[in-house]
């Protein structure tokens, strides 16, 4: 990029234990008129379930970007499920998943990710695997996946995913944390097989 860029952002929140809204308005450059709009809600109707999502306009791109998450985490069973997509097109990203805590450290995990819509390619993964957490924070996901999509020229492709994560602070910003639910969607498990751009 040469020359110079400013950009401005707004952001607000209104955040309890039980639920949160927020706003996101940014510009990368105030020279340019793309401003992008974000809405995001969050809620916890009981301490074990988070229900998520954002609606997202950007002025350069046709369309609202939404995405959508739920978890339940009732040990030693976790679900969760979501959806990803663009009101331009018929295409939607759906994923669900869930895991079992075999010890405290040690959990065996399924996912399942796929397209939806007219527009959608034929296009589906599952996976298989583990999860190990080392210390509170840190962890370590192997996943093994089969990938089947006649569209796109896939046929019963095989996937490995390993994943190490490390955590830490408290993510107190609603757009950062949802921001992250929309990253664990996707970057494990079986969607990280199937991601297009929206």
């Amino acid at each position: 990029m040469d020359g110079d860029a400013n950009g401005a952002e707004f952001f607000g929140q209104y955040r309890t234990s039980q639920f949160g809204v927020g706003v996101n308005v940014s510009q990368f450059d105030l020279d340019e008129d793309n401003v992008t709009t974000t809405l995001l809600g969050e809620v916890s109707p009981t301490p074990d379930a988070t229900l998520a999502g954002f609606l997202q306009d950007d002025s350069e791109f046709d369309g609202t970007t939404y995405y959508g998450s739920g978890s339940l985490d009732v040990a030693p069973f976790q679900a969760n499920g979501f959806f990803l997509g663009n009101s331009d097109t018929d295409v939607t990203l759906f994923g669900l998943g869930g895991s079992y805590g075999l010890t405290q450290q040690l959990s065996a995990q399924v996912d399942f990710a796929s397209y939806l819509g007219d527009d959608a390619p034929d296009l589906y993964s599952i996976t298989f695997g583990g999860a190990y957490e080392f210390t509170e924070g840190f962890s370590a996901d192997l996943n093994v996946g089969y990938v089947d999509g006649d569209d796109l020229g896939i046929d019963e492709a095989t996937v490995f995913t390993f994943a190490l994560t490390y955590e830490f602070g408290d993510r107190q910003r609603l757009d950062n944390s949802v921001e992250q639910r929309l990253e664990d969607d996707i970057a494990t498990g079986a969607a990280s097989a199937l991601t297009l751009d929206f």
